[in-house]
């Protein structure tokens, strides 16, 4: 083996609704790259021809790779078409607002008991209620399930109780999925604890079937190289971690069309628009001074905040394979039922197969393509090209008003990139770039409908596997949670096993200067001076037995996300 050969490679593969793509870098420089359909009733189909397909070249060994960072578009695919996995939500009443106000699906009930702002139970759960209505939905045919309790990160014991009724109900069998609040975050927000925690029930079983699929995909290639999940921050976390905080990699695919940008357009420092159009989804964000825009709000599912850190972005369900329907009014999407005539699909015509009947594209079975569309056009008294405008039409509109979204929502509030706070500063984008399969056919009809120049990389083969690029160069972060309580004099750092005594002088900027440095020190190795961010701090002031003041204090940090140039 040569020395080239004996340098590290990087790894990076993004699965889409549609398409699993693969790269392999060293050094930044492309090595490989592949692209094979997305199995979706076994992932592990997919994993593995992909990374078979990546090391056939021989241009990097098994053994070569360092470092394979995975991001997909799944879950938010299953967002966007309502495919998520029913969710039974059982909600901790207390005090305070009501909770069924903040409710989401179709299954959530109100657990009489509480917990006050101190962590004190002032009643306790009923497990009663509990169990019947477990009961219920499971002979529903419910298995994955949301605990919240009001004040739960003070003090978790009713949500702890919800989850042993539940396992007790599944006592015989299968094992459920059950997301606890206190354990997703400890920020006092309980709405948005309630959203991550159903969030994080609805796509659980998804995402395991997809980190399933890589584990055993490295294991039958003989990689035996750390594997992380790119979040929806831009950050990547080990895969391991992803596992039991799934809503963390929710938008893992638009966090990966951004942090490809940034890795293939490292000279960027002007506002840009990055859309990403896949097969199922449009994935759509923003860079400001060339730095990703943070979302004031959080990861947003569905019109609800949570409290996942995440990259702004919104996702349509419009892409090459989406769905064209006639009745009521001709649309294209949110729906995707499988690949486009020009690709052997049977289920009527797509976005792609219009654009080839307007020969905007030649792609696949143009022939095939034409049949499918003249078939439903002559069904409702249309020619395949009237039809196919209508359809180019509703799509540019739908892109059009999704953007024009975004900038307003954007632009009415302060704009935080993952540098710094853009002050007084609106993000007007002075062009647009647009990745994925379809981009080359697409890009030339946008511009018009978005009032931007669109461009594409330009480059046939780094366009269409941008997102694999962005995953494979994302950095590794690591974050790290400091817990302090002046009244029992007592400070915690979980992840480092580190218990130590404080006085009660101790003040929350000392906890963030004391997180940051401890978070330096374990990322020595990563960087010489690791950029690091404080993404959680609050103080609350308590009491104890006594009488006597005291503050619980509680501190993130985390390493800043970024791309290896």
């Amino acid at each position: 083996m040569s020395k080239e050969r004996k340098t590290p490679a990087v790894l990076g593969l993004d699965m889409g609704g549609t398409h699993t793509d693969a790269v392999l870098l060293r050094g930044g420089t492309l090595l490989a790259s592949v692209k094979v359909p997305t199995n979706h009733q076994d992932l592990l189909v997919s994993t593995r021809e992909a990374l078979h397909a990546l090391f056939e070249s021989g241009a990097a060994f098994p053994a070569d790779v360092s470092r394979a960072t995975f991001g997909t578009t799944l879950a938010v695919n299953a967002v966007v078409q309502n495919a998520c996995a029913p969710v039974g939500l059982l909600i901790g009443a207390g005090p305070g607002l009501d909770p069924g106000w903040f409710g989401l699906g179709g299954h959530t009930a109100l657990v009489p008991g509480g917990v006050d702002h101190r962590g004190t139970e002032v009643a306790p759960p009923d497990r009663e209620a509990i169990r019947r209505v477990v009961s219920g939905w499971r002979e529903e045919g419910l298995a994955a399930f949301a605990c919240v309790a009001k004040f739960s990160t003070r003090n978790p014991a009713h949500e702890d109780a919800m989850a042993e009724v539940i396992r007790e109900v599944f006592s015989d069998g299968p094992e459920p999925v059950i997301a606890l609040g206190h354990r997703l975050s400890g920020r006092l927000n309980f709405p948005r604890r309630i959203a991550t925690a159903y969030w994080n029930a609805a796509v659980w079983t998804l995402h395991n079937r997809f980190a399933d699929a890589v584990e055993a995909s490295l294991k039958d290639m003989g990689i035996d190289a750390p594997a992380y999940l790119l979040k929806a921050d831009g950050g990547a976390i080990p895969l391991s971690v992803s596992r039991e905080r799934p809503v963390e990699a929710l938008l893992s695919g638009p966090a990966a069309s951004v942090m490809g940008m940034m890795a293939l357009m490292p000279s960027c420092s002007e506002d840009t628009l990055v859309l990403d159009m896949g097969g199922t989804t449009t994935d759509i964000a923003l860079l400001a001074a060339g730095q990703p825009v943070l979302s004031p709000d959080d990861l947003v599912v569905n019109g609800r905040s949570t409290l996942v850190r995440a990259l702004k972005s919104v996702s349509i369900g419009l892409g090459g394979d989406s769905q064209v329907t006639v009745a009521p009014g001709i649309q294209v999407g949110p729906l995707r039922k499988g690949p486009a005539r020009a690709f052997g699909g049977t289920d009527g015509p797509t976005f792609l197969d219009c654009l080839n009947v307007l020969g905007h594209a030649d792609a696949g079975d143009v022939v095939a393509s034409r049949a499918g569309v003249e078939s439903l056009a002559a069904a409702h008294g249309l020619s395949a090209e009237s039809l196919s405008q209508e359809v180019l039409d509703c799509a540019r509109s739908r892109v059009a008003s999704a953007v024009r979204s975004l900038l307003d929502e954007v632009n009415s509030r302060p704009v935080y990139t993952l540098a710094a706070l853009l002050e007084e500063r609106a993000v007007r984008p002075a062009r647009a770039v647009l990745v994925g399969g379809p981009a080359e056919a697409v890009a030339p009809l946008l511009g018009d409908a978005l009032g931007l120049p669109v461009e594409t990389l330009g480059d046939p083969v780094l366009g269409p596997v941008a997102n694999a690029i962005g995953a494979a160069l994302t950095r590794p972060t690591a974050s790290l949670d400091l817990f302090a309580d002046t009244a029992a004099g007592m400070l915690l750092v979980p992840s480092l096993d580190i218990r130590k005594p404080i006085t009660r002088r101790y003040t929350l900027e000392e906890a963030k200067a004391e997180a940051c440095g401890l978070l330096r020190g374990q990322a020595a190795f990563a960087s010489a001076s690791p950029e690091i961010d404080v993404t959680e701090a609050q103080l609350f002031a308590t009491l104890d037995e006594y009488g006597r003041g005291g503050r619980d204090i509680r501190v993130r940090c985390q390493l800043r996300p970024g791309v290896e140039r």
